[in-house]
């Protein structure tokens, strides 16, 4: 499982986590078998950087990937830059205008290893 989300114009983000979980299912019925968690970070990077000259324009899409990947056993969160660069970063993250505060909160409460509870 995995779940995309991001920080930009709602319509946008929209349509390129549209075509993202497209791409996926076409994966799925070509090869038989889900695309790994680092497949998927890989082509939402390729996808922005195919988007490149709407972001020069200032239509950005800056996402947020996380999933469980089941070679690890772990969940994973990747972040991402406008240019298509990505990022695995580790615990937690947050993108969008209030991401300072949503990061500064979540460092104060994060709590390695506690329970779902």
């Amino acid at each position: 499982m995995s779940i995309p989300s991001s920080a930009s114009r709602a319509r946008l983000a929209s349509r390129l986590s549209r075509i993202f979980q497209v791409e996926l299912e076409h994966y799925e019925k070509i090869e038989g078998l889900p695309l790994s968690l680092d497949g998927k970070a890989n082509r939402l990077a390729t996808m922005l950087r195919g988007n490149l000259g709407l972001a020069l324009q200032g239509l950005a899409v800056v996402p947020l990937f996380a999933g469980f990947d089941l070679a690890r056993e772990s969940g994973r969160i990747f972040s991402y830059d406008v240019t298509g660069g990505r990022y695995e970063e580790h615990d937690f993250y947050a993108v969008g205008s209030g991401s300072t505060f949503a990061r500064g909160s979540l460092k104060k409460l994060f709590r390695r290893g506690a329970s779902s509870d």
